[in-house]
């Protein structure tokens, strides 16, 4: 054994050095910052774009298989574009109708959320003549929201192309089966639901199970005319879903102005208060009812 040292004996660790944890530190720091400022940045609509950026995003978009990111950030240019025609019409500045061309040819476009988002643009300028062919054509889509907000731009137009999709907007949406097979899941009736919720589930004679989700902005499901265990075919309706307020309201405004004779017992559900349709609703029905009324002779 070795002589004893004189020296006190510390068996407690040395303190831990700081430098290399704070080096490590520093950047988890400012990933945690600023990842979610990217996140944030690239999903905020708020940004002002230039025109440049404006046709950069449109034109990235204008090819097959558009990537997620370059979709968000085409509608972002689509919403910048919009308020260019509301600034436009309040003092005459930064004419918009150089980038018309663009938003029609997006008319057309693959994604229906391109489609639903010029749709709802197209109504920010009424006058514009250029923009009724496309808007016709987009009433007409194979997708409800598409239809629905080309409707409600027809109807600032009051072109009265508008009043087929109109009318369905003040009535129970008919969800169908996309595929024959076994409902193995679905929503009660008087179910709270939005765009894009989970309806239903079918399990197809593949053994693939197909997922049924609500197509329109909606409020509570309506009728349940299918039940869990029982089968159904292609095709065939499911459940319907009642209309959120908010289309109401919206298609009331349009029927204001091109509303028939037609349309006047499609309002007799809002002309009161109701859990599901309040007071802003009925209003809007009753002024609608006068309008139509008063155009009619009824």
């Amino acid at each position: 054994m070795g002589e004893p040292t004189s020296e006190p004996v510390n068996d407690a660790p040395a303190p831990p050095r700081k430098g290399p944890r704070v080096i490590i530190l520093i950047p988890l720091l400012v990933a945690c910052i600023l990842l979610p400022f990217v996140f944030w940045k690239q999903t905020w609509f708020g940004e002002a774009l230039g025109a440049e950026d404006i046709i950069t995003r449109i034109d990235a978009i204008s090819g097959p298989n558009t990537q997620q990111r370059d979709l968000r950030r085409a509608q972002h240019a689509i919403e910048q574009i919009s308020k260019r025609v509301a600034t436009h019409a309040k003092t005459g500045k930064g004419d918009p109708k150089q980038f018309y061309a663009k938003v029609i040819a997006l008319a057309g476009h693959e994604e229906a959320v391109i489609r639903e988002t010029v749709a709802w643009l197209m109504g920010e300028d009424a006058k514009e003549p250029s923009f009724a062919k496309p808007l016709r054509a987009l009433v007409a889509d194979d997708q409800p929201i598409v239809r629905r907000n080309a409707a409600l731009s027809l109807g600032k137009r009051r072109d009265l192309a508008a009043l087929p999709v109109l009318r369905a907007m003040l009535l129970p949406f008919p969800i169908q089966a996309p595929a024959a097979g076994e409902i193995v899941g679905i929503v009660p009736s008087v179910y709270g639901v939005c765009r894009g919720v989970e309806i239903a589930r079918i399990r197809t004679a593949s053994g693939s199970v197909e997922t049924v989700r609500t197509p329109v902005l909606g409020g509570k499901t309506g009728r349940v005319l299918a039940s869990k265990g029982g089968t159904v075919a292609a095709g065939a309706i499911i459940c319907s879903v009642m209309p959120s307020s908010r289309e109401v309201f919206y298609a009331l405004i349009c029927l204001h102005e091109i509303g028939t004779a037609a349309e006047l017992p499609l309002l007799k559900p809002y002309l009161e208060p109701s859990a599901d349709y309040g007071r802003k609703v009925a209003e809007q029905a009753k002024r609608t009812r006068v309008a139509i009324e008063k155009r009619t002779g009824q």
